[in-house]
């Protein structure tokens, strides 16, 4: 009886073997033995998966393994009868025990799940169900498809376009993994296509953005990507998008070979691993003007070039045009623009405060050489596009080709409004950063700090003005001790920074002399704000009340502007306290007296007590201050 049997399991193996060659002959390919190539399984693990995946394929399977294994509830394979079935001697059962275990490759794979035997918890290994995967069932009764629990985040690019001017391709040898970062995703995503391309491979993208409209914790999402891409022999290429935690959990769990794309790059800390990270540039301005005019097909009175002006990555620009289609007014040209100004709303206001453009040039009293130079700033952001792209310095500009200034002098005397007046000329959004709060006592985290501030500007045509810039650069020096030397590398960071920037950046410093003579070289524009003199005290005084205040007759601004010497900045707090003073007294109109208490006050606040040589016939309203 068993020798016939024998013969007969030996005939039923020459045909499976025949008809597998038959159909290797014909360009075929079972799905069992793809699987067996792809996750490189040994002749023992194909079987254990076999075994695993036959009773979901075969339901009377369910039958025979409960009678092999004399329990009818026992309807699964378990690890004692794999080992029956496949192992030999007693050492073979031994040496094979650890290829179906809680961590073989088996189980890594996501290829078989081990499942307790519910009815006895504290039952041993050997007693655990193998279970197939439901996906791997899919596969191996020729439902190729992608992991359903992934919905949308997974799609297969089985034709990855190959693009000139991308990073070189990628071996899929390689030790580590790849990092494309930069603030245009199209870009990031075009550039993982021609990686894959370079290696004749299709690409399997990920966008980790649509994770929340699946059951999926992230970890389990990469671990079903990973399974996937390996199957398919896909580039794994995973979209982490602006989200600096899922970034920084990516990168640390996958392999080898995977792509992930980030708006941002890594801060690789101690004991993550190596990565290679390749910075893909934004949109150029003549890739948004493209994008535009794709996007604004048939609206008349659009003006593509104008608004590619605004730095927008190709996303955003498809997002401003779709928002603008759906508005209640159409899709018109002012529309397009406001819809456009919305996708500039960004994490700026997290780290910087948002400034109001204000003003227009006869606002300001400066002297006539520091008005010429804001307004020579202005003409040099107007035309940067003519005098870089069309006449050709940008070639010969590796970095620099953003604009800068250095604006120097005493508090008050009107560094932010001119910044302010340049952002109304201009029609762009300004942001102020405080340095002094930026700089930070710990060695690494100001570099972090900026770093945030440029990454989150990069894609925004906005204006940054960073404030009290005395707290970062003053002038390098010599080299005593650690925190001199990180001191002067925050310095160099933040030039560096600048310099790649392509937006417009203003510095301002309260004291110039304190200014690194290489730093103010490398500034483009330099500004100096003078003391103001008697004449351009006078002129602020007149200029700093509203048409519509009421003033009385007594106010004698020539008085204020020779007797007392103050900036533009402590005049309008003056004239402000003036004014609340005035209405608290009557509402009528403001006095001389009432200028001249809420002047003695502003002295007080700069350490200067009221005297009479100063306030001469007005010393009585002050005396009592004294």
């Amino acid at each position: 009886m068993l020798e016939s049997l024998s013969l007969a399991i030996e005939s039923a193996a020459r045909s499976i073997d025949a008809r597998t060659e038959a159909t290797r002959r014909r360009g075929d390919r079972m799905p069992l033995a793809i699987l067996a190539e792809r996750f490189e399984l040994s002749a023992f693990e194909l079987d254990v998966l076999f075994i695993a995946v036959v009773v979901d394929i075969e339901p009377r399977y369910e039958a025979l393994f409960g009678y092999v294994q004399n329990d009818v509830a026992r309807k699964r394979p378990t690890v004692d009868l794999v080992l029956t079935l496949l192992s030999g001697p007693v050492a073979d059962r031994f040496e094979l025990m650890r290829c179906v275990g809680p961590d073989c490759g088996l189980v890594r794979a996501g290829l078989v799940r081990l499942v307790e035997d519910t009815r006895d918890p504290m039952s041993s290994q050997l007693s655990r169900y193998l279970r197939s995967d439901r996906w791997v069932v899919d596969i191996c009764i020729g439902h190729d498809r992608l992991e359903a629990r992934l919905g949308s985040v997974a799609t297969i690019v089985a034709r990855p376009r190959a693009m000139e001017g991308h990073p070189r391709p990628i071996a899929h040898q390689s030790d580590r993994p790849t990092l494309l970062h930069g603030p245009d995703r199209a870009g990031r995503q075009e550039a993982a296509e021609a990686m894959a391309a370079g290696v004749s491979r299709s690409l399997l993208r990920v966008d980790l953005d649509r994770l929340d409209a699946t059951d999926l914790t992230l970890g389990e999402a990469v671990d079903l990507v990973r399974r996937e891409s390996i199957y398919r022999g896909a580039v794994l290429y995973l979209e982490t998008g602006d989200d600096e935690g899922r970034l920084a959990q990516v990168v640390r769990s996958v392999e080898a070979g995977a792509i992930v794309g980030s708006s941002r790059p890594f801060d690789r800390g101690a004991g993550d691993p190596l990565v290679v990270q390749i910075q893909v540039p934004a949109p150029s301005f003549e890739d948004r003007k493209e994008a535009w005019r794709t996007a604004l097909a048939g609206v008349e009175g659009a003006d593509a070039p104008a608004l590619a002006e605004l730095r927008l990555t190709r996303e955003q620009i498809a997002l401003a045009a779709e928002a603008a289609a759906t508005s209640t007014g159409g899709m018109t040209p002012t529309g397009v623009v406001m819809a456009a100004r919305r996708q500039q709303r960004h994490g700026l206001n997290r780290l910087a405060q948002k400034v109001e453009p204000h003003g227009r040039w006869q606002d300001l009293v400066l002297r006539p050489e520091a008005l010429a130079r804001l307004q020579e700033i202005c003409a040099a952001a107007r035309h940067r596009r003519l005098v870089h792209e069309q006449w050709g310095f940008a070639r010969k500009l590796s970095l620099g080709k953003g604009l800068n200034a250095l604006f120097s002098g005493p508090s008050g005397t009107g560094k932010t409004m001119s910044a302010r007046v340049i952002a109304a000329e201009l029609a762009l959004d300004l942001y102020r950063i405080d340095l002094s709060a930026t700089v930070s006592k710990y060695i690494g985290e100001t570099e972090k700090n900026l770093s945030r501030i440029f990454q989150e500007a990069q894609t925004s045509d906005v204006i940054l003005f960073f404030d009290e810039a005395d707290a970062l650069f003053g002038k390098r020096s010599e080299v005593k001790d650690a925190h001199d030397r990180y001191a002067n590398i925050e310095v160099a960071y933040l030039l560096q920074r600048i310099e790649e920037y392509e937006g417009i950046v203003i510095l301002a410093t309260n004291q110039a002399d304190n200014v690194d003579d290489a730093f103010a070289r490398r500034m483009q524009h330099s500004v100096e704000f003078a003391f103001p003199d008697v004449a351009e005290r006078e002129r602020i005084w007149r200029k700093v009340f509203p048409a519509e205040v009421p003033l009385a007759d007594d106010v004698n601004f020539g008085f204020l502007a020779r007797q007392f010497k103050l900036t533009g900045g402590n005049i309008r707090n003056v004239a402000l306290a003036a004014a609340f003073s005035a209405a608290e007294d009557g509402r009528d109109a403001i006095k001389m007296r009432h200028l001249i208490v809420a002047t003695a006050r502003e002295l007080s606040k700069l350490g200067q007590l009221p005297s009479r040589r100063e306030f001469r016939e007005f010393y009585e309203h002050v005396s009592r201050l004294c």
